[in-house]
């Protein structure tokens, strides 16, 4: 099977609340969850934007870019507490490959008390001219989501094109 090794591709988050510690926990707490059961999460839409050439802060180079934003809800308010995934697969076939890429984990804390209805999350993806074909190639991008009871989203897969070298294309 094909994989791709994205050592070349640094990642930023969209700003809010994100600890980043390493592998997933299958339960995105530490502790059970106040909030009430039987109501899954669900990834509303995925959507990937050419955002063009960026600054990446940590080295100061030039990059062209993708964002991919994924917009999420749950009925029962346990996105007080969450685990999102991007993952970039190039096996067309509408789910997340066992040859999928895992790119970003998302940890996300916010409101607390099973308010959080609804949130986002948005990941900018800077090509940076080796590794993977950044230069208008197709991938399938998938969104994993599991809320703070443990439940989780069906997941989501979109197909989004690459950015050329100077940051134009149509993803």
């Amino acid at each position: 099977m094909h994989r791709f090794f994205w050592l070349a591709m640094a990642i930023a988050c969209d700003g809010k609340t994100v600890i980043d510690t390493g592998p997933p926990n299958l339960n995105p707490t530490d502790d059970e969850s106040d909030c009430p059961e039987g109501n899954p999460p669900e990834i509303i839409s995925l959507t990937c934007t050419n955002s063009g050439i960026r600054t990446i802060q940590e080295t100061g180079e030039e990059a062209p870019t993708l964002t991919v934003t994924g917009e999420l809800i749950d009925k029962d308010g346990a996105l007080d507490k969450f685990i999102a995934e991007l993952y970039v697969d190039a096996e067309f076939d509408g789910v997340i490959s066992e040859s999928a890429e895992l790119l970003r984990t998302t940890y996300r804390a916010n409101v607390g008390d099973c308010r959080a209805t609804s949130d986002t999350v948005n990941y900018v993806i800077f090509f940076r001219g080796f590794g993977p074909a950044y230069k208008s190639t197709t991938y399938e991008w998938g969104l994993t989501l599991e809320d703070a009871t443990g439940e989780v989203a069906e997941n989501v897969v979109i197909e989004c094109t690459t950015p050329n070298e100077d940051g134009t294309g149509d993803p």
